[in-house]
């Protein structure tokens, strides 16, 4: 296919679990996803649904992204993953 799949969060999220439980990922030392800022559905439902050991949070020196990131490291303190 040449389209694109374009997915808002309630959507998304069971797609992203879906990949990440069904796939045969064999042995892994690191698995890297890359997620929009925030603390949107999927990155709530991946913290519930997935054993996550950290995070890393990334940003940039804009006011608005740094503050997207603080709500981030919050919501992954909240749920009890270290980053």
């Amino acid at each position: 296919p040449t389209d694109s799949m374009v997915v808002r969060g309630a959507r998304a999220a069971p797609l992203v679990e879906q990949m990440l439980t069904r796939t045969q990922w064999g042995e892994l030392d690191f698995l890297v996803i890359d997620m929009p800022p925030g603390t949107g559905d999927i990155q709530l439902t991946l913290s519930q649904s997935v054993s996550i050991d950290a995070a890393v949070v990334v940003t940039t020196p804009q006011r608005l992204s740094f503050a997207d990131v603080v709500k981030g490291v919050e919501m992954f303190d909240k749920v009890g993953i270290p980053c």
